[in-house]
């Protein structure tokens, strides 16, 4: 019996406030019923995701056969994330406040909306068992074969039948880029065993044959693994299966070794110790720099690894923070532009601003050198420089929406709504840009790297080369016109009907005689290129354009080309940021659009004036302003079409975004020529 009134009434209040949801202490209680039926949230191991969302914190917690995945927004905006649960497949998200149930998480990132702060606690609920769900294994081809593991590859009749398997298994894989095409033939090229810590992997390179067009190669390792059910390592390994297996007496499954730690540790030791083993028609070797070597990094008793699954036409592993393994899934006979790039800047420049070249492994063959994997060092980041500007555009935007409409949008007006931090990061990056041009003009005793002076026959093959970009570009889009939405449609038209205005930007190169020299550049140069460390660039990805061969992408050309593809990302970022708000609120079209033009005019400028501050008067830049602008003109149209060609091939939902950029280049130069758009 309660004798006290002060207390009764507290007593009283609270047994209220226990029955009212908006109370913090009903929260409170909630919160530690869930610690008591949740058992994760007290015993439990973490393990942080790494989304690409730098504002969105994801971890999961499990104890036993539990697990709970919390996800938090840590903005004041709504946000959307993608998280990497591919191990978790077939998992159903259960919210544990509600109850409700999530759509089920399938090999795909999983997409997820938050509200501004919002936050979900979700158990991942398993209803299949783990070789169930989209790759059962039911549905997995049977390979048999009465050799052992490691003398699999010692017969013909089981490199025939292991290509019956493989093939299934490659044509769902993402980083498989010819799903449209018919496969003609599966074959093994070679293969390497490689001894771990399990059973040991077979690095293995199969040639694709197409019913039209040429042969590609592709790199799988090729794990083993017996009685996979039994064993905590299935549910890891359980995305990556490619066959039931009967192999020497011991069934099991085969399996693409790329996601499985054992298989991390052995190709670092494999590559730290410059190790080489042969196939049978060439050989793999392990390269390590001096750097790696010093590195405090393990490969006895297996470093920390994780899979960055996130990628599409590549693998990459980390081990320990420390360094990364890219894994080039569709190798190519020839220099690599990324290997050779990334490793002149590391030993023969002091340009610091790109991950550290470390090593790599390759394979020499009848057919010439493939490069198979690079290893570099870990840039700790948070993302890539286009989330970073799109993340700043998005500010810039709420911004804007509450000065007043009719403000002038001159250069301060657009600083003070962007923040000066912003565009003093627009400046670094063309100093970080600038400074990467000069180390790659700097290799004067190496015929790859030694700059070139442009010459007549030089800007006519350049002209003729984006004169036929042009006209293929404009006719695909004409044999487009018909399966585009309305709106879409009509940009398109316009565009076509714009061709003869595209043209007169070429005309410089036919006219003219440029100064500046043609040099190794970056050759597909963008904001998804660069890594955002919070208050720093780093440069990454030399491999060039995908579109292109190799033999293309190591030819030297005018720095120009890098600033136009950075001046384009500029634009598509504001364009992508611009349809996005628009869609969901089209009242802000009037009020934004003025104002995201004049981000990207202010945004422009402050790269360009930090790279020419850098550059100066360097040899491969011309001197003229008119020189540098008819330059930049020639190579925004080549990378807008280019551009245009790639959406139209690879994403149509994103062909307005081409579309839009050059319609605006194209009312610029009207503009700038005292003409009409």
């Amino acid at each position: 019996m309660v004798t006290d009134p002060e207390y009764a009434y507290e007593a009283v209040n609270v047994e209220n406030q226990e029955r009212n949801p908006s109370s913090l202490l009903w929260w409170m209680r909630r919160v530690i019923g869930m610690r008591k039926r949740h058992a994760s949230f007290s015993r439990g191991e973490t393990r942080f995701l790494h989304p690409k969302n730098p504002k969105v914190l994801a971890f999961l917690r499990s104890f036993e056969d539990e697990t709970i995945l919390v996800v938090a927004n840590l903005s004041r905006f709504a946000q959307a994330v993608e998280l990497d649960l591919s191990e978790y497949e077939g998992a159903v998200p259960v919210e544990v406040f509600s109850g409700n149930r999530f759509p089920p998480v399938n090999a795909r990132p999983y997409f997820l909306t938050l509200g501004f702060h919002d936050y979900f606690w979700m158990q991942l609920v398993r209803e299949k068992s783990p070789l169930e769900g989209l790759r059962q294994a039911e549905e997995l081809p049977v390979f048999h074969s009465p050799l052992n593991w490691k003398e699999l590859l010692s017969s013909t009749e089981n490199r025939r039948l292991l290509e019956t398997s493989l093939q299934p298994f490659l044509v769902r894989c993402r980083w498989f880029g010819s799903k449209a095409r018919r496969i003609r033939a599966l074959s093994i090229e070679d293969g390497v065993f490689l001894e771990d810590h399990a059973q040991g992997v077979q690095l293995i390179l199969v040639s694709v044959g197409y019913v039209e067009g040429v042969n590609e190669s592709y790199f799988i390792p090729l794990g083993f693994a017996p009685d996979l059910e039994e064993k905590p390592a299935g549910e890891k390994l359980r995305n990556a299966l490619v066959a039931r297996a009967s192999i020497g007496g011991k069934t099991g499954f085969l399996f693409d070794a790329a996601a499985d730690e054992c298989f991390h540790s052995a190709i670092l030791e494999f590559i730290l110790g410059r190790k080489r083993r042969k196939g049978k028609s060439g050989e793999m070797t392990g390269l390590a720099s001096k750097t790696f070597r010093a590195l405090h990094v393990k490969a006895k008793g297996g470093p920390a690894s994780r899979l960055l699954s996130e990628e599409q036409s590549n693998t990459s592993v980390i081990y320990n923070e420390d360094c990364i393994l890219k894994l080039i899934r569709k190798p190519e006979a020839g220099i690599n532009p990324d290997r050779e790039v990334s490793q002149f800047l590391t030993e023969k420049t002091r340009f610091t601003h790109t991950p550290t070249f470390l090593g790599a492994l390759e394979y020499s063959g009848s057919t010439g050198s493939l490069l198979l994997g690079t290893f570099h060092g870990f840039v700790r980041n948070q993302g890539t420089a286009w989330h970073f500007f799109l993340s700043a555009l998005d500010q810039f935007c709420e911004n804007a929406l509450a000065r007043i409409p009719e403000a002038e949008k001159e250069s301060k007006a657009v600083r003070d709504v962007g923040g000066e931090f912003f565009f003093e990061m627009a400046n670094l990056l063309g100093k970080r840009t600038g400074e990467l041009h000069l180390a790659l003009a700097s290799g004067l005793d190496d015929p790859a790297f030694i700059p070139e002076p442009f010459s007549k026959l030089y800007q006519r093959s350049v002209y003729q080369s984006i004169r036929g970009l042009v006209r293929e570009s404009l006719q695909e889009l004409r044999e487009m016109l018909p399966s585009l939405d309305e709106n879409l449609r009509g940009m398109a038209q316009k565009l076509i009907a714009s061709e003869g205005d595209v043209f007169p930007l070429l005309a410089p190169l036919t006219r003219e005689r440029f100064g500046g020299l043609k040099i190794r550049i970056h050759g597909d140069y963008h904001l998804g290129q660069v890594l955002f460390t919070g208050k720093d660039f780093f440069i990454i990805d030399f491999e060039g354009e995908p579109m292109r061969p190799l033999s293309e992408r190591r030819l030297k050309r005018s720095p120009f080309r890098d600033l136009a593809g950075m001046l384009r990302s500029f634009d598509y970022a504001a364009w992508r940021v611009s349809l996005a708000r628009f869609q969901r609120r089209p009242e802000e079209k009037t009020p934004l659009e003025g104002w995201l033009s004049a981000w990207r005019k202010e945004t422009a400028r402050s790269f360009l004036e930090g790279y020419f501050q850098v550059v100066g008067g360097e040899g491969f830049v011309p001197a003229g302003v008119q020189e540098r602008q008819s330059l930049l003109n020639v190579f925004s149209v080549e990378k807008s079409f280019y551009e245009l060609k790639y959406e139209m091939n690879n994403r149509p939902d994103w062909l307005g975004l081409p579309i839009r950029g050059i319609l605006e280049l194209l009312r610029e130069n009207a503009e700038s020529r005292g003409g009409k758009a």
